[in-house]
């Protein structure tokens, strides 16, 4: 097959995170199957233009130049957006997940009303709609029932930076820590960790929190929780090397979001054994049940419920063994891959 992978941006960054690493995987998958992949070609400049004006350029000249070409079987737009038309060859598109239906106050109010738009769009024009988990596919067949049959959940697959570094044995001996990793934005509900964690610290002074990410919308208030405490220490943005060394040093890995699509920090978490302090929200729960039951899922706006939760783990470090972790490997989702491509 020749398949096109129309990236929507997600690539154009000089440090890629989350629906970037998942277009190069989708990328890498489709090769290793024997297919003939391209991708779009962005003039230089756009490294250097503001991520808004990107966007309307991508928008206005880019996304709608292959809808009318015979050139590829597939094209496949993978950050949500896609040109409200039919093309001719057969198309699908990745929708991660539906903050903006489900939590909009945690959005500007013009993405939020540019991303409902698109996603509406993509539903109708789409041949095939991929997702990252069950939780997201009842949510669109909730709000798009009439498209029901169009969604198919797309396997994820972990970067083999993290197989190969728990090969390497890596450990340091820095203090305790708990540790997130994620975009720092509001819906990430890192105001209440942050509080919760202050109350925490008062009485455990030897544990820092570590919060790992690029700042996102709302991030000023983040910023103050941050400040409000000396012993919560924010990173930005950091390599995978590293990132891969804190997963191996944390005492645990918190996750207190309010939604998600996924989560695929908590699948990576557990490649290390570290306990997962988690929010019960569908995606959590749907990964708790998935491996052993073995998260502590707390109350997503239940301050007390998550200080509780990292009080048990400090009165017991321990490391656990979650199962069925090979569902993420390459070599065992490729069949299932191929086939949601073959359609």
């Amino acid at each position: 097959m020749r398949i096109f992978v129309d990236d929507g941006l997600s690539t154009v960054k000089k440090k890629i995170t989350g629906i970037g690493w998942y277009t190069v995987e989708q990328i890498e998958i489709i090769q290793a199957l024997g297919h003939e992949v391209s991708k779009p070609v962005y003039p230089a400049f756009f490294m250097k233009v503001p991520d808004a004006v990107k966007r309307l350029l991508y928008i206005k000249y880019f996304a709608g130049r292959y809808t009318g070409s015979s050139r590829y079987d597939v094209i496949h737009y993978t950050n949500f957006f896609m040109p409200a038309k039919k093309h001719r060859a057969k198309t699908m598109v990745t929708i991660h997940d539906l903050s903006p239906y489900y939590l909009p106050e945690t959005f500007p109010p013009v993405y939020r009303a540019y991303a409902t738009r698109t996603i509406s769009n993509s539903m109708l024009y789409a041949d095939r709609v991929c997702v990252p988990s069950l939780a997201v596919k009842n949510e669109l067949i909730t709000q798009f029932p009439e498209q029901q049959h169009k969604i198919v959940v797309m396997p994820t697959i972990i970067r083999d930076s993290v197989t190969s570094f728990l090969n390497s044995n890596k450990l340091t001996e820095e203090g305790p820590f708990f540790l997130y990793v994620g975009v720092l934005e509001k819906r990430k509900n890192l105001e209440m960790l942050c509080r919760a964690f202050r109350e925490f610290s008062a009485q455990h002074r030897d544990v820092k929190l570590v919060l790992v990410g690029k700042p996102g919308y709302g991030f000023e208030d983040i910023e103050k929780e941050i400040n409000s405490c000396s012993a919560i220490e924010y990173r930005n943005y950091v390599e995978e090397s590293e990132m891969m060394q804190l997963y191996a040093d944390a005492l645990a890995f918190v996750f207190p979001s309010l939604y998600e699509g996924f989560g695929k920090p908590v699948v990576e978490a557990m490649y290390f054994n570290i306990p997962i302090i988690a929010s019960d929200i569908p995606t959590n729960v749907e990964l708790h049940q998935k491996h052993g039951e073995k998260l502590q899922l707390f109350g997503k706006r239940d301050a007390a419920d998550l200080k509780q939760a990292m009080e048990n783990i400090y009165s017991h470090p321990h490391k656990i063994e979650y199962p069925s972790l090979d569902i993420y490997r390459k070599e065992f989702v490729m069949d299932q891959i191929e086939a949601i491509y073959r359609f």
